[in-house]
């Protein structure tokens, strides 16, 4: 039954795409890189019974996806990894942009939180075109706090020469 399974799932993946895959495959599909001798079908249904959704598993703390029976240190790490490489991917699809609006400035920030479970403040530095110079994560804080020090964001607009800086806080 399982002989071959995942060269079929590698090639359905190639052929149709991941929007062919239940969420439980694109969990069980991304286990294989983890996991590459064990069956990781069961594993994938009891993290998604145990957070509700492939979402939901993403956005696990580590700590709580090492208590899934399957789940060791090496899975954890690479579940935790896929939505800091999905922010570092959409955020580095936003560069060279003008923010000369809310709208813009929403586009460009939105990435920056993708993934993030505790609280955190941006200073964003532009030029005189509102062109982004730099983005800088200023403080991160715990999950429903975080504080902002004036003097960092002043300190890194001057460094920057910034004509105009953008706070952003999730």
């Amino acid at each position: 039954l399982h002989s071959g399974h995942r060269k079929r799932m590698g090639d359905r993946l190639k052929n149709q795409g991941i929007d062919s895959f239940s969420p439980h495959e694109v969990l069980e599909m991304l286990l294989f890189y983890a996991l590459p001798r064990i069956d990781t079908n069961e594993i994938a249904h009891r993290l998604i019974d145990r957070f509700g959704s492939l979402s939901g598993v993403l956005d696990a703390p580590f700590d709580e996806l090492v208590k899934v029976e399957g789940v060791g240190p090496k899975a954890a790490s690479l579940i935790r990894f896929i939505p800091q490489i999905s922010r570092y991917y959409m955020s580095d699809n936003t560069k060279d942009i003008c923010i000369d609006s809310s709208e813009k400035a929403g586009k460009y920030m939105l990435p920056r939180y993708i993934g993030r479970s505790e609280e955190a403040v941006f200073l964003v530095c532009l030029d005189s075109k509102l062109k982004v110079i730099s983005t800088s994560l200023i403080h991160e804080g715990t999950i429903n706090a975080t504080e902002v020090c004036i003097r960092k964001i002043v300190s890194a607009a001057l460094q920057n020469n910034a004509s105009a800086v953008l706070l952003s806080h999730n």
